[in-house]
């Protein structure tokens, strides 16, 4: 009788034994897949394509608290010029910078241009990588036009000094712009941040997988160890008698 409840046990221990060991092993195996879809998630760092439209400016300039002075350079400022890739672009800005002041304001027929095109090169400047100060001075050309030209900036410029409007644009346009690259850094910077806390975890949870595969082997040894003293136990003479 105690033989039989002894084996019972036994057969009970050998299931409990081979179930545990089976959940382990599943276990590691979904621990260290998810751990390794961590480490392959790394965000990639996306160049920040800012992209200013004509009616946001126009929105801003036309809004009760355009009443401010721009805080950036003046149309009479100057500074060296030298060679530029972007001069295409500062060329095209300051034509129809001068276009619009001069339609809209007398004894404006003769504008310095090239004080303009370093006026409009000083904004592009304030950006430090060339192909950021390219997507600024290129964007701008493509909407000044439209800025300039809409309904609403010619009607301000029967009240206001059309030199005043042209300054506006320009900081309305640089501040925005300016915002959208800080804000693409500020998300890589999230993502960054998100990706070290998810490779943390992953690190985490090899450690527990490690953990897991460990005390997987350690039961089927003693799986082992108890299968190996069954066999046995029919050699041992006591047991016979």
């Amino acid at each position: 009788m105690l033989q039989k409840l002894e084996n019972a046990y036994l057969a009970i221990l050998r299931f409990v034994v081979i179930l545990v060991a089976g959940l382990l092993l599943v276990a590691v195996v979904i621990l260290v897949l998810n751990s390794m879809k961590a480490f392959k998630s790394e965000p990639i760092v996306k160049k920040a394509e800012p992209h200013v439209s004509h009616e946001f400016v126009i929105k801003q300039l036309t809004s009760k608290d355009t009443t401010k002075q721009s805080g950036n350079a003046k149309l009479g400022d100057s500074s060296p010029s030298v060679n530029d890739p972007n001069n295409k672009y500062y060329d095209q800005i300051a034509t129809s910078l001068i276009k619009f002041v001069q339609k809209h304001a007398e004894g404006y027929e003769s504008i310095n241009k090239s004080k303009i095109i370093e006026y409009v090169k000083k904004q592009a400047n304030t950006h430090t990588e060339e192909e950021t100060k390219t997507k600024y001075a290129k964007g701008l050309a493509s909407t000044i036009d439209k800025i300039l030209d809409s309904p609403q900036i010619t009607k301000m410029a029967k009240n206001q000094a059309p030199v005043d409007i042209v300054e506006k644009v320009m900081d309305s346009y640089s501040t925005e712009f300016a915002a959208q690259i800080e804000e693409e850094k500020q998300n890589a910077i999230y993502e960054q941040q998100l990706y070290a806390a998810r490779k943390a975890e992953a690190i985490q949870s090899l450690y527990i997988a490690a953990g897991a595969f460990g005390t997987f082997l350690m039961i089927v040894f003693i799986s082992i160890i108890i299968r190996i003293e069954r066999n046995l136990r029919h050699l041992d003479p006591a047991h016979k008698n």
